[in-house]
């Protein structure tokens, strides 16, 4: 049977899984349930109705707010409340869930004018904007780093978010990862502003100014994928529309009079609406607010003013205000209060890269440099890691030898950890070894199926990069020698198991179907120390 789309689920409770399998099931056709969040998902559907926010921190959620802007956010009570009747209908009919819908959101010493703009901002993306703080606060969006309400914030876990958060999760139509946008300390600065009314000397005044950084909006959201998916989908929405008009147009050939003819007009009109309206969607979204004045651009620091003075000094930040007397002039940075800022995850890096096409390198190249590396143009420059090819099957020579693969965990886990490669390193294993040397290795018998039929594995456990890349090393890397299997059964001979730290109830349940069914299950760790062992012979 061939299915349309594959549906996953985060944070819900084991008896809420069940009854939503059983509502696609019953309710949609040419729908499949997957417990992982596996490169054919299209669906993620999450309880927005649990009041501890589970699915907020989920790392499926995080992961596709992050890098998945193909897959669809539905709410729970949406697929299981619909109807018998409604078999036929389309789980992509379900509107995608708001930025903010379901949370409280609390507001704190912000300017009068930027108060009320991103009340608007929340409320009209589904929030709920409280005044004051509770135990029952989300997340609280403030400028300010101090005071009452903040440390109270920070005793009971709460957390606070600069400003920009609202804009940039209405920017990518989902809730983004708050730790990108944690409140840093206030940093201080000397501005000398230029006002000499009522001031026989003309010298001007000296105020301390408040300031916060803006958030790492470049590590919340791979924007590029984005947009690219958007234009991608624009395409798309306009060929469908440029379709169904030639097909209506096609069907009036064989009718005639003039009340035929306006009814083809008006419903050509009508279909011209609904396209500029999904292609004109996310121009709604955008930001409500210009874009404060930066002190530098490179530390992403927001001037605003102390809380209660120099009213006209703000409006001139935050209006673009022009006025001559009120010009910020002679910023002294004060030595010890002064941030750096975070270094890109690859500075200082250099890279050689070796068996890519030169569409590939330029890629590969642009990602590199986007995170603050280098790829060494001379073959004779010293480097810091030697770049092969994923799908290169043959042996190669060089300093410290990694896969793409392992760029791609540098990026998504911020970090780049020589110990932490596991399968991203590269290995040559020659295709011409039998099926049967792999069952060997790996202990499976032939049973019925054969010496030459490939092994049948499962995966399970397995998160975030990790998914996607184990899923290609079954797939490109190990197909001469392996079928994967989305789904995990009793026809699987192999079932291999995510990160040892890692727990998960659809790895244990999985782990405990492996044992009932008599398949060998294996920590990925032990599995890859096999596969290099092949490797090597």
């Amino acid at each position: 049977m061939t299915f349309e789309l594959v549906v996953t689920s985060t944070a819900l409770t084991e008896a809420q899984t069940k009854k939503l399998e059983v509502a696609l099931q019953e309710n949609f056709s040419k729908v499949r349930y997957s417990a992982d969040l596996t490169s054919e998902v299209q669906i993620l559907v999450i309880n927005k109705s649990d009041p501890f926010k589970h699915w907020l921190k989920s790392k499926k959620f995080m992961y596709v707010t992050k890098y998945r802007p193909d897959v669809r956010v539905i709410k729970f009570d949406d697929v299981c409340n619909r109807k018998e009747e409604h078999r036929s209908a389309s789980l992509l009919k379900i509107p995608q869930v708001t930025p903010f819908e379901g949370l409280q959101i609390s507001l704190c010493r912000l300017e009068d004018g930027l108060l009320e703009k991103i009340q608007s901002v929340i409320e009209s993306n589904g929030g709920k904007v409280i005044h004051h703080l509770t135990n029952e606060t989300d997340v609280m969006v403030s400028m300010v780093a101090e005071g009452k309400r903040y440390e109270a914030a920070l005793k009971w876990g709460v957390i606070v978010v600069s400003p920009d958060w609202c804009y940039d999760s209405v920017d990518r139509g989902l809730t983004l990862n708050t730790k990108y946008y944690k409140l840093l300390q206030n940093m201080a600065g000397v501005v000398t502003r230029l006002n000499y009314e009522g001031e026989e000397d003309r010298t001007g005044s000296e105020r301390v100014v408040k300031t916060y950084r803006l958030g790492r909006r470049a590590d919340a959201c791979d924007w590029e994928k984005l947009k690219e998916w958007r234009e991608n989908e624009h395409a798309r929405n306009l060929e469908d529309y440029i379709k169904s008009k030639l097909e209506k147009t096609e069907h009036k050939k064989h009718s005639v009079g003039t009340a035929n003819k306006n009814s083809s007009d008006d419903t050509n009109e009508e279909n011209y609406t609904v396209l500029d309206g999904n292609t004109t969607a996310f121009n709604s979204s955008k930001r409500h607010i210009s874009q404060l004045d930066l002190v530098e651009d490179e530390d992403k620091v927001v001037k605003i003013k102390k809380v209660g003075k120099a009213g006209e000094l703000w409006n001139s930040v935050m209006h673009k205000d022009k006025k001559a007397n009120l010009k910020l002039a002679n910023v002294k940075a004060l030595q010890n209060n002064t941030r750096e800022p975070k270094c890109p995850i690859l500075q200082g890096l250099k890279f050689r890269t070796i068996g890519y096409s030169s569409t590939e390198n330029q890629k590969l190249a642009k990602v590199i440099a986007k995170f603050g590396g280098k790829v060494a143009a001379d073959p004779e420059d010293e480097v810091n890691f030697t770049v092969v090819n994923f799908k290169c099957n043959e042996v190669v020579h060089g300093h410290n030898l990694i896969t793409e693969l392992a760029i791609e965990r540098f990026i998504f886990n911020e970090k780049v950890d020589a110990g932490d490669y596991l399968w991203c390193k590269p290995f040559f294993i020659d295709e011409t070894t039998p099926v049967s040397v792999f069952k060997e290795k790996f202990f499976i018998s032939d049973g019925e199926t054969g010496k030459a039929v490939k092994v049948k594995v499962s995966i399970t456990g397995f998160e975030g990069t990790d998914l996607s890349q184990m899923e290609r090393l079954l797939k490109e890397k190990l197909s001469p020698w392996v079928e994967f299997r989305q789904t995990f059964s009793q026809a699987c001979q192999l079932l291999v198991v995510g990160l040892s730290g890692h727990t998960s109830t659809g790895r244990l349940r999985k782990q405990q179907l492996a044992r009932r069914w008599n398949i060998p299950a294996l920590l990925v760790e032990d599995f890859y120390t096999k596969v290099l062992e092949l490797s090597s012979m």
